[in-house]
């Protein structure tokens, strides 16, 4: 994969997209070092794609760097001040009693655990909530 986008970046010149698959490739693997570099690279170049904080702050917190994850926690949170990954991550990174105060804040955005489960009852209830999870579909105007 990393041959690839090597080749890719060749061809189309250096692009956060590319630092951001690198980033990926690196995190399946669990080179979150390797992984932080990259997506630092990809968050730096698209300051406003939240989700490039949220990829960052999982892999410095996964490699042990607390400081720099809340750093990029508290980034993508100015921008999705809601984002469960963010929060997790933020809570992750601190401690003492802010910890705790950030660990209630990330459970209050949290996904139940039985969001699969409320869907599919859902859908067995409501013609509307049956087609929401149909990959593709209509909405009739």
């Amino acid at each position: 994969a990393l041959a690839e986008l090597d080749r890719a970046e060749g061809l189309i010149g250096s692009h956060p997209a590319i630092d951001r698959l690198r980033g990926d490739a690196h995190a399946q693997v669990w080179r979150w070092p390797d992984a932080a570099a990259a997506y630092a690279r990809a968050a730096e170049r698209a300051p406003a794609d939240e989700s490039r904080w949220t990829d960052l702050a999982r892999a410095l917190g996964s490699a042990g760097d607390d400081a720099r994850a809340l750093d990029a926690a508290d980034r993508g949170l100015s921008l999705a001040p809601r984002d469960e990954s963010l929060l997790r991550s933020r809570y992750l990174a601190l401690e003492g009693p802010a910890r705790e105060a950030a660990r209630a804040r990330w459970l209050e955005h949290r996904a139940p655990d039985a969001l699969d489960l409320l869907r599919r009852r859902c859908a067995t209830r409501s013609p509307f909530c049956a087609s929401e999870r149909a990959p593709v579909h209509t909405h009739p105007m």
